[in-house]
């Protein structure tokens, strides 16, 4: 016989972990001999396999049926010695759905439901794998579990309770089972252990315990296997070799390696592994495993978190999540390595944010006006002054304008509406506040998310600025009175005396960039007044309304704007340009008109 069968539980207190469940389970049949039982008519028992579903289910079945009034209401367990105990197995029918799927099997068992139990008090039906059951089985058992008779009970167990219909999930009572601990998988493995006279030593059991991933039927079954081994004495070492695994040792070696060594340091430990025919993903896990546990021990234990192997976990994390197939220990640990020394880089790139000295009698802080940007001046960062009353000094903190620019070049993950919208903004600093000015409101929804806010908050706080509050806003707001002496100082619009013959050359967006505006910016309603509107019109306008197109649809106005151009184009006193690229070609090109 199996070893994970002969050391089946056949009662609650022989049943390891689910204190909960057997709780429940156990005030239950307490209530069996009362005025007012509590036994459903249906359960369903959930949970990875190996947790006890099926064990619970037929102790509670011997359990409701025993006829030792004493011990039930005392202990809420079958007695095991009274007759039903040792003869009312013929009231309790087991059947496996997984091979018994389709509706004929569900009919006769209808059929066979309606006849009372021999000697037992209910009939009780287990069925294991109810998920298996097809669409029309579920549909022809959901009548008889609607509407069952007295005696029947239905025990259902699954790991995928997500497939079965909702409408037999809202009849049944369903209790969740989890995955057994490490500790009580180890204690029932040394258990058996002494009872097979199988000389294993606590780390084994434990490593064991590991690879069973929280089922306790897949212990056993490990445990049994090694035994079959006949080494006599069984270590770490000997249980980590015949599972394919690395011991902790091993682990311990292979971290140090990766974070000091170098590549040619990797060499003999691939060729050590792939002798040990080590499989690289479970290498993987095993070793994110081991830095995490090791970590916390150590935090337990009072010395801190070590910090050393954060990129490590960092890296094993990363190629974890990509779910990579990668074949050979060689690859595994070369591309481990790769993605260590990379994280490694990036940490030392961008600015180094300078030691910020604080004045204790600090000068009180005074806004004065500065003198307008000229014409060739940019929004660009060394272009704009920083004046001594500005809240952080640009001698020990750098502007937060370049500081942006800088960061969007090195982040992969910045939003991308920052980093194609960055010119448009005005920047204003204050102690607690970042202000965010827009000119063009048309691009506001794109910059005024969370997204956007949070990734300017982070970096505020990495550049040692603190904690900041970051409001996007236009002359419409209130807080616009409070920086438009500073907004007005910033500027780098054109000169106010420009004429209307002159007409910017603008760089249009690129393919991409217009599809990531069309999928972000909700539909806005565009209205043109041709009669009312004699400006020139400008290349930008176009632009900014072609952003807010939603999937590429063309409104009416977008149409009259385009037969406008067209008559201007035709009207040269109107509307001159020297540029080779005339905008007009462009709108020729998206075919509006």
């Amino acid at each position: 016989m199996a070893w994970y069968n002969k050391y089946r539980p056949f009662t609650f207190a022989e049943t390891i972990g689910q204190e909960l469940v057997k709780k429940v389970l156990q005030n239950t049949v307490k209530t069996n001999y009362s005025d007012n039982p509590k036994i459903k008519h249906a359960y369903l028992f959930s949970g990875p396999r190996g947790t006890g579903k099926t064990s619970l289910a037929r102790i509670f079945a011997r359990s409701i049926n025993c006829i030792d009034q004493s011990t039930v209401q005392n202990f809420g367990e079958a007695c095991g010695q009274c007759d039903v105990c040792k003869n009312g197995q013929i009231d309790i029918i087991e059947l496996d759905a997984a091979s018994n799927t389709g509706i004929d099997n569900i009919r006769d068992l209808i059929e066979a439901a309606n006849t009372p139990p021999f000697i037992s008090k209910y009939k009780v039906y287990i069925i294991d794998e109810i998920h298996m059951l097809s669409k029309s089985a579920m549909n022809a058992l959901l009548k008889t579990l609607e509407e069952p008779p007295f005696y029947l009970v239905f025990l259902l167990a699954t790991t995928d309770p997500e497939k079965i219909l909702t409408t037999i999930l809202s009849r049944v009572t369903h209790l969740k089972l989890i995955n057994h601990t490490v500790h009580d998988i180890s204690e029932q493995l040394l258990k058996i252990s002494k009872k097979e006279a199988l000389d294993i030593n606590l780390e084994g059991v434990k490593l064991i315990s590991k690879v069973a991933n929280g089922g306790l039927r897949d212990a056993v079954n490990l445990l049994e296997t090694i035994s079959h081994y006949n080494l006599g004495q069984y270590t770490e070492v000997e249980v980590a070799q015949i599972l394919g695994v690395l011991p902790n040792q091993r682990l311990e070696q292979l971290s140090k390696i990766l974070t000091d060594g170098d590549f040619k340091d990797l060499k003999p430990v691939i060729d050590d592994f792939e002798s040990l025919g080590t499989d690289p993903e479970i290498l993987l896990s095993q070793l994110l495993d081991f830095l995490l546990t090791q970590s916390l021990e150590n935090y337990i234990d009072g010395n801190g978190l070590d910090l050393s192997k954060n990129d490590l976990i960092q890296a094993l994390s990363q190629i974890l999540s990509n779910k990579l197939s990668i074949s050979s220990i060689q690859s595994v640990l070369v591309l481990l390595k790769i993605q260590l020394t990379k994280i490694n880089s990036s940490e030392n790139i961008g600015p180094k944010p300078a030691t910020v000295k604080i004045d204790s009698n600090p000068p009180k802080l005074e806004i004065k006006s500065i003198e307008p940007a000229t014409t060739e001046s940019k929004l660009m960062p060394e272009n704009i002054t920083n004046q001594p009353n500005q809240s952080i000094s640009s001698n020990t903190i750098q502007n937060f304008y370049s500081l942006i620019k800088d960061r969007l070049v090195q982040d992969t993950t910045a939003p991308m509406a920052l980093k194609s919208y960055l010119n448009n903004i005005e920047i204003v600093e204050e102690e607690d506040t970042i202000y965010l000015y827009l000119a063009n409101k048309s691009i506001i929804l794109l910059l005024k998310s969370t997204k956007v806010t949070q990734w300017l908050k982070d970096l505020a706080q990495i550049s040692n600025r603190g904690s900041k509050r970051i409001l996007i806003i236009t002359e419409e707001n209130q807080e616009f009175e409070k920086i438009k002496d500073r907004i007005k100082s910033n500027t780098k619009t054109e000169p106010q005396d420009q004429t209307m013959n002159e007409v910017k050359e603008i760089k249009p967006p690129s393919a991409t960039q217009n599809q990531n505006i069309e999928n972000q910016i909700p539909q806005v309603e565009v209205k043109i007044d041709l009669e009312k509107n004699d400006e020139g019109f400008q290349v930008s306008d176009f632009y900014y309304l072609y952003a807010a197109l939603p999937d590429g649809r063309i409104p009416k106005g977008m149409r009259l704007l385009a037969e406008k151009t067209q008559a201007q184009k035709n009207s040269p006193d109107e509307l001159k340009s020297d540029s080779p690229n005339a905008w007009d070609d462009e709108l020729d090109d998206l075919d509006l008109v």
